[in-house]
């Protein structure tokens, strides 16, 4: 994946494909898609040391939302990313900590 490769040299090059995965984050598109979109959105948080995050927050509603999901693989994505904000970007997720929590214990008690 190229922003593992690269690291914060492609964020800007990321910012301007942000298309792609706000077109794959709408609610009205599969659940496969939401899944690759949030796959997105996780490396850039993961591997951009901070660069993304302040671009971060309009995706972070579609992050939680999707935890609760009923397909595995984009609750899988969900979770997978708030963890990946908690490391890499506890400012952005702070916030919004106590709903992301609320919605992570409702679907470990599922």
């Amino acid at each position: 994946c190229l922003p593992k490769i690269f690291g914060p040299a492609f964020t800007p090059y990321a910012l301007q494909l942000l298309a792609i995965p706000n077109a794959l984050l709408q609610p009205t598109r599969r659940a496969h898609d939401r899944q690759i979109g949030l796959c997105i959105i996780d490396d850039l948080v993961e591997f951009s040391q901070g660069t993304f995050n302040e671009h971060l927050m309009p995706y972070m509603q579609p992050m939680i939302m999707a935890i609760g999901d009923n397909d595995p693989a984009l609750r899988q994505a969900a979770v997978y990313g708030i963890g990946v904000c908690a490391q890499h970007a506890p400012a952005v997720l702070g916030p919004l900590l106590s709903t992301a929590i609320t919605a992570l214990t409702h679907v470990i008690g599922h």
